[in-house]
């Protein structure tokens, strides 16, 4: 995962930390709870859910909000989206999950990239993989997208350059997400 983001530039963000989790939490005899390291501390801040959300706060600050703004019947692409959490919470209830397991498969596949956490609270013990890999996921569909959009395109329209609409003003970057 550190390979994928450092090299070929996939997520940096995401696959750095992960990537090194990953190697961190399997050293023979590292014990993250061991009180009194950086790493219990680092553990103790995810557990009390203090560190997603400022990760997720920061990533939110980076994202440029001005197309969006800019274009306000991108506002059905969004309801697309979150309209995707019911059907999945739906279609997991019909397949035998309890609710809170419904709850949580819905909670990773819908647009916020905070859904795993959220998934985690409500089944905490029996969606651990499905959180695994839905991070995974996030990671790597730079690599995913390209041959789906190939296949979903046609070469006319891959070469469309979107303009912005209007110029939007700093007041509403700043007013959009709050």
């Amino acid at each position: 995962m550190i390979y994928l983001a450092v090299v070929k530039r996939y997520e940096p963000l995401l696959l750095v930390g992960i990537g090194f989790s990953c190697i961190i939490s399997n050293v023979p005899g590292s014990d993250l709870t061991q009180p009194g390291g950086l790493f219990h501390y680092a553990y103790q801040g995810v557990q009390l859910l203090i560190v997603p959300p400022l990760i997720f706060f920061g990533v939110g600050a980076m994202t440029d909000f001005a197309p969006m703004i800019a274009q306000s019947e991108a506002r059905h692409s969004r309801r697309g989206g979150a309209s995707g959490i019911f059907v999945a919470l739906i279609g997991a209830k019909l397949l035998g999950f309890t609710l809170n397991e419904a709850g949580a498969i819905a909670y990773i596949g819908g647009p916020r990239a905070d859904g795993d956490l959220h998934g985690g609270q409500l089944a905490p013990t029996s969606c651990r993989k499905s959180r695994v890999a839905a991070l995974f996921l996030y990671g790597v569909m730079p690599l995913i997208q390209p041959p789906v959009m190939n296949l979903l395109t046609t070469p006319a329209e891959r070469v469309i350059r979107m303009k912005q609409s209007r110029k939007v003003t700093r007041l509403e970057k700043i007013a959009f997400p709050v």
